[in-house]
């Protein structure tokens, strides 16, 4: 019942800010004008750091979400057509010579030949 009746008072702050940007505010709200000017200096200091840090948080996203959609893409089916399932992989073999996107695979360990799986993506968007 009280909670329904005072909701109206509890709301969303309007500007989140962290625990050492609150204590910056207070300590220049209650400073003397004399000695208003460090933490003005501090909290300047601290607002461009969070910033950057912001920004490089942002960046690495960006960066992620490119290579999620890179040029490589997972196949249920290796290059002849059978069924390819990576736990039975024992080994992969990539070398400058396999054709680009593509990799050598072996589900065995005694046996010399591998088995190609390309995991380039298809379709002309995709050409270089």
């Amino acid at each position: 019942m009280f909670f329904e009746q005072w909701i109206y008072l509890l709301k969303k702050p309007s500007l989140d800010t962290c625990n050492t940007c609150d204590s910056y505010k207070m300590k220049i709200k209650l400073a003397l004008p004399s000695d208003i000017e460090n933490p003005k200096q501090e909290l300047e200091a601290h607002q461009i750091q969070a910033d950057s840090a912001y920004a490089i948080k942002k960046k690495d996203k960006e960066e992620c979400t490119d290579a999620k959609r890179g040029p490589l893409q997972l196949r249920k089916v290796d290059s002849s057509g059978e069924k390819f399932i990576w736990h039975d992989v024992k080994w992969f073999r990539y070398s400058g010579e396999n054709e680009s996107g593509t990799i050598q695979f072996n589900t065995s360990i005694d046996s010399p030949e591998f088995e190609n799986i390309s995991f380039s993506r298809r379709g002309k968007a995709n050409e270089p």
